[in-house]
């Protein structure tokens, strides 16, 4: 099976080299494919790819010779989940393969399908809530970023409001940079032609993004 994964780039799935009955690989490129449609990256077919083929070889080592997803039995995902919960990145593994299995009609009812059903495990969070006064650390902190922020923006809009309302005199500092702000607003960066670049330091203050660009926008932070 191919997917393509950009433009003029495909990733091929060879499902005959898994380790089970060809008609479980027929089965499984199926489902495979059905699922797919949802995909939008290529990191995420190759993340079912190997939970399918960790799932392959898993059915591989059973005592009872399965050749399609119709032989898989309850106490077989039973074993497949207690074999997952206890290794790293077993989770993850189950995530992939219950939502593939679960397309299978033939999987819809009874003592499997109940077995897919079954919730997963979620591992504790190691976070830790902030106590009252670390909470109050982040909220002043958040406030005065803001603030700081917030009056930037505000009154570099405002001037450039009064320059495209013809408020501000010709040729006066404030008139200069409200063309450059008119500009970085349309455009999202000031001018960059050689003869501008010193006379726009000049007018804004210097080069950093609170002089420029940080003028209109906020920053990432």
């Amino acid at each position: 099976m191919t997917i393509a994964s950009g433009e003029d780039t495909y990733c091929r799935f060879d499902f005959a080299g898994l380790p089970v009955a060809e008609p479980m690989q027929r089965s499984l490129a199926r489902l495979f494919a059905t699922r797919s449609a949802r995909w939008n990256s290529l990191e995420t077919a190759t993340a079912y790819w190997t939970a399918l083929g960790a799932f392959a070889r898993f059915v591989a080592e059973q005592p009872d010779v399965v050749e399609d997803l119709d032989g898989l039995t309850a106490a077989m995902l039973k074993r497949w989940r207690a074999r997952n919960i206890a290794t790293s990145g077993g989770i993850s593994l189950m995530r992939h393969i219950r939502p593939l299995l679960k397309l299978d009609e033939r999987l819809a009812a009874g003592p499997v399908a109940e077995e897919l059903l079954r919730r997963l495990p979620t591992h504790p969070s190691k976070r830790r809530a902030f106590d009252a006064q670390e909470q109050q650390h982040v909220v002043l902190a958040a406030q005065r970023q803001f603030r700081a922020a917030l009056l930037r923006v505000r009154d570099n809009a405002l001037l450039l409001d009064r320059w495209r309302s013809g408020e501000l005199p010709r040729g006066s500092r404030e008139a200069r940079l409200g063309a450059l702000l008119d500009h970085l607003a349309r455009t999202g960066h000031l001018p960059d032609h050689d003869r501008a670049v010193n006379s726009e330091r000049r007018v804004v203050g210097g080069t950093s993004w609170e002089d420029t660009w940080g003028r209109l926008y906020l920053d990432r932070s």
